[in-house]
C-alpha cells in the first residue's frame, strides 16, 4: 500500500475515534472531573504504549526529553479545552469549535516558519468566525452565558492543538528524532500535569461504574494511545495542514455520534454555523491556482 494512502487511512481512523470520544467524555463526567478523567486517560495510554513499545523507546533525555515535555504541556491544554468544553457546552459545539485548529494552524505557521497567511486563509478565518456566531450565539445573536465558558475553552483547545500539530511536525523532522518515543512520553507528562491539577482542584476518585471504566479504557487505548501514535507516524508522510483536512471530519463524526447515542439536537441555525466552519476548513485546504510558467 502507498505510504501516503496508508497515512491518510490511519489519520481517518484517528478522526473517527476522536469524534466518538466526545460522547465517552460526557459519559464519564458524572464520575470524574476534567482533570481526573484525563489523568487516568493519559497514564493508562502511557502504560499501554510502554508495553507495546518495549525495546523501541529512546532514553528520556536531551532533545527527546525537551520535546516530550513541550508536547505533553500542549496536549494538556488541548484536553483541558476539549474536556471542559464538553462539561459546559454541547458535544457538537465543542467538536466544531475544536476543529478551528485547522484555521489556526496556517496562521500560527507564520510564527513557526515565517510563512505569511494567504488572502484565502484570511477569508476562511472570517468565514469561520461567522460560523462561530451562528453556532454559539442565542436568539437575536445574543451571547449565551450558559454555554459561553464551554465555547471559549473549546477555542483555547483548538489554539493549543494547532500549536501541538506544528510543534509535532517540527520535532519529528529534527535529526535523530524518534516519533514513537515522542508520542509515548508526551502521554506521561500530560498525565502527570493532569494528576497534579486533580489533586489541587478536585477530589481524587475512581470511576464508579462498569460503563465509566469501559469509557475510560476506550478513551485511553483507541482515542489516545493508538490515535496519537498513528498521528505522529502519519505526519512523517504528509504535512500538518494536510492532517488538518482529514481531521476536519472529526466534528461531523462527533455530531452524528452525539445524535445517535445521546439524542443531542441543535437548532438549525447552529448546524448552519457548523457547516460554515467546516466549509471554511475545506476551502482553505483546496489546492491553490498554479502560476503559468514563463515562456
Amino acid at each position: 500500500m502507498d505510504k501516503t494512502l496508508k497515512a491518510d487511512l490511519s489519520l481517518l481512523f484517528v478522526a473517527l475515534s476522536w469524534g466518538l470520544s466526545y460522547y465517552f467524555v460526557d459519559l464519564v463526567m458524572d464520575d470524574l472531573g476534567v482533570y481526573g478523567q484525563n489523568t487516568y486517560r493519559f497514564i493508562i495510554a502511557f502504560a499501554m504504549a510502554l508495553i507495546l513499545g518495549r525495546g523501541r523507546l529512546q532514553p528520556l533525555k536531551g532533545e527527546t526529553l525537551k520535546s516530550s515535555m513541550i508536547l505533553g504541556f500542549l496536549l494538556f491544554m488541548v484536553y483541558f479545552g476539549a474536556t471542559m468544553g464538553v462539561k459546559y457546552t454541547t458535544m457538537s459545539n465543542t467538536a466544531f469549535l475544536c476543529s478551528l485548529m485547522v484555521i489556526f494552524t496556517p496562521i500560527l505557521a507564520f510564527f513557526y516558519y515565517g510563512i505569511r497567511p494567504s488572502n484565502r486563509t484570511l477569508f476562511c478565518v472570517l468565514l469561520s468566525f461567522v460560523g462561530i456566531a451562528f453556532l454559539t450565539l442565542g436568539k437575536d445573536f445574543k451571547i449565551q452565558t450558559k454555554t459561553l465558558k464551554g465555547d471559549l475553552v473549546s477555542i483555547v483547545g483548538a489554539l493549543s492543538y494547532a500549536h501541538h500539530l506544528l510543534y509535532t511536525e517540527r520535532a519529528i523532522k529534527k535529526k535523530g528524532a524518534h516519533p514513537f518515543s515522542l508520542s509515548v512520553y508526551q502521554f506521561l507528562f500530560c498525565g502527570i500535569l493532569n494528576g497534579i491539577m486533580m489533586v489541587l482542584f478536585e477530589e481524587p476518585s475512581l470511576p464508579q461504574s462498569g460503563m465509566s471504566w469501559f469509557a475510560i479504557l476506550f478513551l485511553s487505548v483507541f482515542c489516545t494511545g493508538f490515535a496519537f501514535i498513528l498521528q505522529a507516524q502519519g505526519q512523517q508522510h504528509t504535512t500538518a495542514t494536510h492532517v488538518g483536512v482529514i481531521f476536519s471530519l472529526e466534528p461531523v463524526f462527533a455530531s452524528i455520534f452525539a445524535f445517535i447515542f445521546a439524542g443531542e439536537v441543535l437548532l438549525a441555525r447552529a448546524y448552519f454555523g457548523g457547516f460554515l466552519m467546516l466549509l471554511s476548513v475545506l476551502l482553505m485546504e483546496l489546492p491553490g491556482r498554479k502560476k503559468k510558467a514563463s515562456s
